[in-house]
């Protein structure tokens, strides 16, 4: 998994996708709205955002990505679930418009919280991905991606 705090680290190195999704979220949350996108490119994802940011990168990887339910082992040892045992409702989970990533995260303070992008060749392989995506969502938006989905899906 790659993490991520501010967007030099991330320029030229991530898809431009997410580099311009992440550019975004930092231009509506930064005090000052400069054009001038080197002012933005040191200003840290933990304390703008909430969180790092992290690109999953294998399926193992989402084992790292907790949510807010709480799941017990064999042991009868209380954990937070992640993303990799069970599906569960976001703050904030959608697919880039090219569905080329699903990006998920959850408010852990008042800034937001740490933000995964993932993969389409791991998501496509993880119906929890899709599954969390779907919970998070209200039921006009459900029906409305539900469409969109399927078209995207028969034209693949």
């Amino acid at each position: 998994m790659k993490i991520y705090n501010t967007l030099r680290e991330m320029k030229h190195v991530v898809d431009s996708e997410i580099y311009f999704e992440q550019r975004g979220l930092m231009l509506i949350s930064y005090d000052e709205q400069s054009d001038n996108e080197e002012s933005l490119l040191d200003k840290e994802f933990d304390y703008e955002l909430g969180g790092k940011l992290f690109i999953i990168e294998t399926e193992d990887d989402l084992k790292n990505v907790y949510h807010m339910f709480e799941n017990t082992d064999s042991n009868g040892v209380t954990n937070f679930a992640t993303l990799f045992d069970t599906a569960a409702g976001f703050d904030v989970a959608g697919y880039l418009p090219s569905f080329n990533y699903a990006f998920v995260m959850n408010c852990f303070n008042n800034s937001g919280g740490p933000g995964f992008y993932i993969p389409k060749h791991i998501y496509m392989k993880c119906p929890k991905v899709h599954e969390s995506i779907v919970l998070s969502m209200c039921e006009d938006t459900v029906i409305s991606f539900a469409k969109q989905w399927s078209d995207y899906v028969n034209n693949a």
